[in-house]
């Protein structure tokens, strides 16, 4: 697949709710719970509607980067339901 364009992102969120414990920050993988809008269910606390527009742009803007791979994506799949 060479020639194929390359993407990256950096991603600084810093939300409590979503951190295992208050002074992680932003870490690896903290991302995820917003991608797959899981960030209501996670550690502690509800979602701030900041939370919300952040994580429903996250997933309006991922998936646009590997249409072109045919790869398969799909965010309602919840972690905790996969084998």
């Amino acid at each position: 697949m060479a020639g194929l364009p390359t993407y990256r992102y950096q991603y600084a969120g810093n939300f409590s709710n979503i951190s295992p414990v208050s002074w992680f920050g932003a870490y690896h993988s903290s991302e995820l719970p917003l991608l797959f809008g899981t960030h209501d269910q996670v550690f502690d606390g509800p979602s701030t509607a900041f939370e919300y527009n952040v994580s429903h742009a996250m997933q309006g803007m991922f998936p646009t980067s590997l249409c072109c791979l045919d790869i398969p994506i799909s965010f309602a799949t919840r972690i905790d339901m996969i084998e």
